[in-house]
């Protein structure tokens, strides 16, 4: 399948913008960071979009909350942070209608404690686009 490029590189914009936006240290020493993978895996293009930061909770996850349209993370609000809660969603739209998928998971940096305490602090948060490979043309694979 070929895919609309405009669409897909907003969906990649969706997803980058959200890893910056939701990134975030705790101590000033420490610096934020998001990261950029890309790999095959079987039959899928996969790209990774990995940040520490904001976390995502299992529900809003497993319930699949968090790509309702219009709905942004229980913990999205922290240092003002503004937004419409349409990235993720926009973004699983354009790659489902490609034959594809947005995943999402989040985990804790340092697991323990109570919940409230827990979540106060920063997650591993990684969303992975993931697109099927084009077609072969001429015996090999675009």
């Amino acid at each position: 399948m070929l895919v609309a490029k405009r669409d897909v590189v907003r969906a990649i914009s969706n997803l980058i913008h959200n890893a910056i936006k939701y990134s975030w240290n705790r101590d000033s020493d420490e610096k934020r960071w998001v990261t950029i993978r890309s790999k095959i895996v079987d039959k899928e293009v996969w790209i990774e979009f990995e940040n520490f930061g904001v976390p995502i909770t299992k529900e809003e996850i497993d319930h699949e909350i968090i790509f309702e349209i219009g709905v942004r993370g229980r913990l999205s609000h922290d240092r003002g942070r503004t937004g419409t809660g349409v990235g993720l969603s926009d973004a699983r739209r354009i790659a489902r209608r490609h034959g594809g998928d947005v995943v999402i998971s989040s985990r804790p940096v340092s697991p323990g404690g109570r919940e409230d305490d827990y979540l106060k602090n920063p997650f591993i948060t990684t969303a992975i686009l993931k697109l099927p490979l084009p077609p072969k043309r001429g015996g090999k694979q675009l």
